[in-house]
C-alpha cells in the first residue's frame, strides 16, 4: 500500500473554549463511566466542547481523531486511527502500522487489521491502570461507510475494558445495534441533553460574556435559541441587540434568523469588494462549535 499522508491537525486535542461553561449537566453525562457514548445533535449544540469539558480531568489520556469527508477512504481512516492510538508508544511491540502497509486489498482484509489493532491495544492497555479515551469527533462524515461501522462495532466488543470510546455526530448513526443495543455501558445522548437551560443561559451570559442584561433580554435570548449555544453566542455578539433596552416584537422578528444576525454583526464593516472575495475563497460548507 502506498504511503498515506497524515494530517496531524485532525489528531490534535482542541483547547477548551475560553467562554465554555462547566455545569452539572455536563458532569452528569458520565462519559468516563461507559464503554461507548454517542453524542448526536445538529451543528452548534456544543458537542465537541461538552466532550472536552467532561473529559478534562483525563486530558492526558485522550486519543483524539476529528474526521472529515476524506476519511471515508479506508487507508486514510486507518492511518489516522493507528497514529492517534499508538503515537508515542514503543513501536517494537506494535504491528498495526506495518500490517496496514502490507495489505493489498484493505476492503477485503480489514478484519485482519482490526484484529491486529485489538491485539496491540491489549499489549499497551491490557494491564495499565486508569482509562484511556478514544474520541471520534464529527463521525457523521463516515457514517455511511459500512466497513468503518463494522470496524467500530468490533472494537467496542473486543477492546480492553480500560478503553472508553466517545463519538460525536450531527446525524443518527447505525453504530449501536444487535447485542450492543442492550449493553448498559453504552448510551446515546441527544440535543435535549446538550441544550442550555434558562438558568444556565443566564449564568453563561453573566459569568462568561460579562454581560448584565435585563430579565426581558434574557427571556428573549432563551426563547429565541431554546438553549442552542451557537444562537446564544450570535445574539450575545450582536451590538444592536445589546444596545436595546427591550427586545420588542419588531426586534424579535429581526433576530428570528440568527445566521443573518451573525453575518450582519461580523461582516457588516467589511468593504463590499473584500466581502465578495471572502465568499469566493470560502472553502467551508459548515462549522462546529
Amino acid at each position: 500500500m502506498k504511503h498515506i499522508p497524515l494530517l496531524k491537525s485532525k489528531l490534535m486535542l482542541p483547547e477548551i473554549p475560553r467562554q465554555a461553561l462547566l455545569c452539572d449537566r455536563i458532569l452528569n453525562l458520565s462519559l468516563s463511566e461507559r464503554r461507548l457514548t454517542v453524542l448526536v445533535a445538529p451543528a452548534g449544540f456544543g458537542k465537541t466542547t461538552a466532550v472536552l469539558l467532561a473529559l478534562n480531568p483525563y486530558r492526558e489520556r485522550i486519543k483524539w481523531y476529528r474526521l472529515e469527508k476524506e476519511d471515508n477512504f479506508l487507508p486514510v481512516f486507518y492511518a489516522h486511527l493507528i497514529e492517534t492510538l499508538f503515537a508515542g508508544e514503543d513501536q517494537q511491540h506494535i504491528g498495526s502500522a506495518d500490517m496496514l502497509k502490507s495489505l493489498q486489498n484493505l476492503e477485503e482484509e480489514y478484519s485482519l487489521l482490526n484484529a491486529q489493532i485489538t491485539q496491540d491495544m491489549y499489549a499497551i492497555h491490557g494491564r495499565r491502570k486508569g482509562k484511556v479515551f478514544l474520541v471520534l469527533d464529527d463521525f457523521h462524515h463516515v457514517s455511511d461507510n459500512e466497513i468503518i461501522i463494522d470496524t467500530m462495532r468490533y472494537f467496542i466488543s473486543n477492546w480492553p475494558d480500560s478503553v472508553a470510546i466517545v463519538v460525536t455526530s450531527r446525524t443518527p448513526l447505525p453504530l449501536v445495534g444487535g447485542k450492543l443495543a442492550i449493553r448498559e455501558d453504552i448510551k446515546q445522548i441527544g440535543s435535549e441533553a446538550l441544550a442550555f437551560s434558562r438558568e444556565e443561559t443566564e449564568e453563561l451570559i453573566s459569568e462568561k460574556y460579562n454581560l448584565q442584561l435585563s430579565k426581558a433580554q434574557l427571556d428573549f435570548i432563551f426563547k429565541s435559541t431554546e438553549g442552542w449555544i451557537a444562537g446564544i453566542y450570535m445574539i450575545c455578539h450582536s451590538r444592536e441587540f445589546l444596545s436595546a433596552k427591550y427586545p420588542g416584537a419588531e426586534r424579535t422578528e429581526k433576530f428570528a434568523d440568527l445566521l443573518t444576525t451573525f453575518m450582519g454583526t461580523f461582516l457588516n464593516d467589511i468593504a463590499p469588494r473584500k466581502k465578495l472575495l471572502l465568499q469566493q475563497l470560502s472553502l467551508l460548507d459548515d462549522f462546529s462549535l
